[in-house]
């Protein structure tokens, strides 16, 4: 089984959540059914989306979701950014005739 995330939407914390459901998952379909066990399903999950989503609504509503670009800017102001990035650089892809590197 291969697993493939990006680093922006996978943490260190949502690798454990997940070996450990991977593991429970694995765990509940190999082991024999316990006395008086009728249904083999996965137990119903605590948190749906719809849940995250009322709480995320809520937390970014009303006056809070309009006060935090300027928190963000006050935070930053005055700051030095940690990198440069070159906005002028072009990669050439090959349908362009070029090599894919990165030339400017």
């Amino acid at each position: 089984m291969g697993i493939l995330a990006h680093h922006i939407t996978f943490d260190g914390w949502s690798a454990g959540v997940l070996l450990r459901e991977v593991g429970e998952f694995c765990r509940y379909f190999t082991q024999p059914p316990v006395d008086g066990e009728v249904s083999r399903g996965l137990p119903e999950l605590t948190v749906q989306d719809r849940h995250f989503t009322a709480w995320e609504r809520g937390r970014l509503s009303s006056d809070r979701l309009g006060k935090l670009p300027a928190y963000r800017r006050n935070r930053l102001e005055g700051r030095q950014p940690l990198f440069q990035v070159w906005f002028d650089v072009h990669s050439f892809t090959a349908a362009e005739g070029g090599t894919g590197r990165c030339e400017g």
